[in-house]
């Protein structure tokens, strides 16, 4: 299948094959037993793409008689610019990987270049917190940047509390927490 071949994440891959996307939802909605099906969608770039894409899920759930709830990656330089048009979306994910090789044209395995990086990076995810805070968006952060200790604890600072990190990393990230847990309480 030629979906499973593409070159670009964008999102416009789910409206060119719309049948495999629209499939593709009601399965997983027939499995949605508990009623509880949050969705993300990566790499959208425009409110237009997120809500034309809930507007589908929506529309299948209901045909299914189940519920769920729909959200975003946050991983796109252009969604990152017009951030004020997603301030309905209940649930988003900041995806590092994808925003910093948007960004500064490096990937998920130069983690010696996040260095240079880092400050920037901090800056424009305060923006995303102080956003999200104000719309009462959960806001979480996926990316092996915070699989990084160093990089870990400055996003616990700007207020970034929910991370998905690969599997080897979870005891870390769960030490770095309970540690800054221990700090705050003292």
């Amino acid at each position: 299948i030629p979906y499973l071949l593409l070159e670009s994440k964008k999102a416009s891959n789910y409206f060119k094959y719309l049948g495999i996307f629209e499939n593709q939802v009601r399965a997983i909605c027939k499995a949605n037993t508990l009623g509880n099906l949050r969705i993300m969608f990566p790499m959208i770039e425009e409110i237009e793409e997120f809500n034309s894409l809930k507007e589908i899920c929506e529309k299948i759930a209901k045909e299914e008689n189940t519920k769920i709830s729909i959200g975003m990656m946050l991983e796109t330089k252009k969604a990152m610019e017009t951030i004020d048009d997603f301030k309905n979306v209940p649930f988003m994910s900041i995806g590092t990987n994808d925003l910093m090789s948007e960004l500064y044209g490096i990937n998920r395995l130069s983690i010696q270049n996040y260095d240079i990086y880092i400050d920037d990076l901090i800056e424009r995810l305060k923006l995303i917190v102080d956003f999200a805070k104000r719309n009462k968006i959960e806001l979480s952060l996926c990316g092996e940047i915070g699989a990084y200790e160093k990089y870990l604890v400055r996003l616990i600072d700007i207020g970034i509390n929910i991370f998905s990190v690969n599997l080897p990393s979870i005891a870390n990230v769960v030490n770095v927490i309970s540690k800054k847990a221990l700090n705050k309480d003292n």
